[in-house]
């Protein structure tokens, strides 16, 4: 009760220092499920979907799996990522995978003497990848511990800095086997080369999170969570995944940072909310979310997964 009192007194916030940290593509999630769910995602034990929010997700995953994302977002802008988790055991799994992300071509531009933007006819660029290896490992029948290592590259023009960061999570299995509690810590790191000479730290976008989920049944999932990100203000996410039929999924989702995206349009209202789909052929998995971000436009996500 007290964590769903905090979400709706949550709903309407906007926070003033949103994008005061670099390396802002450590927050992108391209996964297709977890993004129609609302991001709601660090309790969900899960496989390849589970290596961004909580590496200890993956040591239940039943099987080897790999899948593939990509995410289309605004004025040519888009990323994708390429995942692979390999259960060693029932004491031990792997991870690991690639993200990149490409901001599309924008205009270059010169402040002239009377501090007015001139357009020169050139354009630019900004990049980003991502590499990076997880593990998670069986402590005790109540729970599962893992961690990510993350190396990271972005480059603006021809300027580049790079980072490495840490993911470390819980997953925590209770005594009602249908509910679970998942705590992580992402983007723990150091800045190690810079876009200047004067060596600027561009600050890693730090995150904190707690989430609870529960399957009352095997056709619904539901899921919460509250998340903290450096320079920004309290988050909450809610989602929810239901199987009409065994290969069909539907999702539906809501983070509570609409107001981010309110610029007193006819869509503002909209933001936060994601809708998605998910379709199960044998070993193959195809999932589909699109993410409103208000004002700004819609997100669309889609996934490929195998397993085997």
């Amino acid at each position: 009760m007290l964590l769903l009192a905090s979400w709706i007194a949550l709903l309407p916030a906007q926070s003033e220092n949103a994008g005061s940290t670099g390396f802002a593509t450590l927050r992108h999630n391209y996964d297709a499920r977890s993004s129609a769910m609302g991001e709601a995602f660090s309790s969900i034990a899960t496989s390849t979907e589970g290596l961004f929010f909580n590496p200890s997700l993956i040591l239940r995953s039943p099987r080897k799996s790999v899948s593939s994302s990509f995410a289309s977002h605004f004025v040519g802008s888009g990323g994708g990522s390429v995942q692979y988790v390999h259960p060693h055991d029932d004491k031990m799994a792997f991870g690991g995978g690639i993200k990149y992300w490409n901001s599309g071509l924008m205009d270059r531009t010169e402040i002239s003497a009377s501090n007015e933007y001139v357009d020169t006819g050139e354009t630019f660029g900004a990049h980003s990848f991502i590499l990076y290896g997880s593990m998670a490992h069986y402590v005790n029948a109540g729970v599962d511990v893992g961690a990510t290592i993350k190396m990271i590259s972005d480059s603006i023009d021809d300027k580049s800095a790079s980072a490495v960061a840490l993911d470390v999570g819980i997953l925590h299995h209770t005594a009602n086997e249908k509910i679970k509690v998942g705590l992580s810590v992402r983007n723990l790191g150091i800045q190690t080369s810079y876009y200047t000479e004067e060596k600027h730290n561009e600050g890693l976008p730090m995150v904190f999170a707690a989430g609870i989920s529960m399957r009352p049944t095997e056709k619904l999932l539901g899921a919460f969570e509250l998340e903290k990100a450096s320079a920004e203000n309290v988050r909450a996410r809610l989602g929810v995944e239901y199987l009409p039929f065994s290969v069909l999924a539907l999702r539906a989702g809501l983070r509570s940072d609409f107001g981010d995206y309110n610029m007193g349009g006819k869509t503002g209202f909209l933001g936060g909310f994601s809708l998605g789909m998910g379709y199960t052929i044998s070993q193959l998995h195809l999932d589909y979310a699109v993410v409103s971000f208000g004002d700004l436009g819609l997100s669309n996500r889609l996934s490929l997964g195998y397993e085997f």
